[in-house]
């Protein structure tokens, strides 16, 4: 999961909440919606020159990502949140997965990443590509959280990574030189560099 800092919200969407005092998120147009999800991709979401969905850290598009609510905007859970610029990031469109997967599931044990470092609590199996805990302190946070997402769960995501893991480790003889030109999985190949590499 990506670490978010939050910029400042787009003069653009503070005028238009304050002229059409929206009440709920379907009350937002579609341009403001994509002018939302473009200003957290460009300006929040941009890792190395690659947009990264907030969640699995696959490259994504404004084509292919949703704005995402972290505290869920359904009105039996957060209905306060839902025009809140610092509760969206962007996550990707896939179904078995992240934000879609997610749906109104929120527990405070959840993993923020806008309030927490992701990298604080978690890192990788280096081995299978799943997300694990830090210390045994910290597992049952992580463990909710990749479960809500299903990080752990979902094969396509762990086949990508250990195909990533596996080119780094075929790639250690020759230094450092492949790790980058990683675009996707952020935390994977820092904490690869870290644990792994030591750099």
């Amino acid at each position: 999961m990506l670490n978010i800092v939050k910029v400042a919200e787009p003069e653009d969407i503070k005028k238009f909440k304050k002229k059409h005092k929206p009440q709920n998120w379907d009350d937002f147009t579609p341009e403001i919606k994509s002018g939302i999800k473009k200003n957290i991709l460009e300006n929040e979401q941009t890792v190395n020159g690659t947009q990264l969905c907030v969640y699995c850290e696959r490259k994504i598009s404004t084509e292919n990502s949703h704005v995402e609510h972290v505290r869920p905007k359904a009105l039996h859970k957060f209905p306060n949140l839902f025009d809140k610029y610092e509760n969206m990031v962007v996550s990707c469109d896939l179904k078995n997965t992240c934000g879609n997967y997610k749906g109104s599931e929120y527990d405070e044990k959840f993993i923020h990443p806008i309030e927490n470092d992701p990298a604080d609590f978690m890192t990788y199996n280096f081995a299978t590509g799943k997300i694990v805990n830090k210390n045994d302190s910290l597992k049952e946070r992580v463990d909710y959280t990749c479960e809500i997402l299903n990080l752990n769960g979902c094969r396509e995501l762990i086949e990508a990574r250990k195909t990533i893991l596996i080119q780094l480790n075929s790639s250690v003889d020759e230094g450092a030189g492949f790790i980058d030109y990683v675009e996707e999985f952020y935390s994977l190949t820092e904490a690869y560099k870290s644990e792994v590499l030591n750099i």
